[in-house]
């Protein structure tokens, strides 16, 4: 969790809230889903386990979307540089 907090907030500092709000929408749809096949199985546990998955797709999707950003700055950088 203390991963996904700290890419929200290159998201944020980035300006890019569109992106958070989707991640965010959904993270919820995606718990939903899970929360109501896991949690009438398995109680507490399935609700730990919901959260689990929820959070560790969140970390993949939003290190995904950093690496893609950070790229596409890096190539525009290597873009913008005066030709030698």
């Amino acid at each position: 969790m203390f991963v996904n907090q700290a890419i929200v907030d290159v998201h944020g500092g980035a300006g890019e809230l569109r992106i958070i709000m989707t991640i965010a929408i959904a993270n919820l749809l995606v718990y939903v889903v899970l929360a109501a096949a896991l949690i009438p199985r398995l109680g507490a546990r399935g609700a730990a386990l919901s959260t689990l998955i929820v959070e560790a797709i969140n970390t993949v999707l939003q290190v995904g979307i950093v690496r893609y950003l950070l790229r596409s700055v890096a190539w525009a950088r290597r873009r913008s540089r005066p030709a030698s």
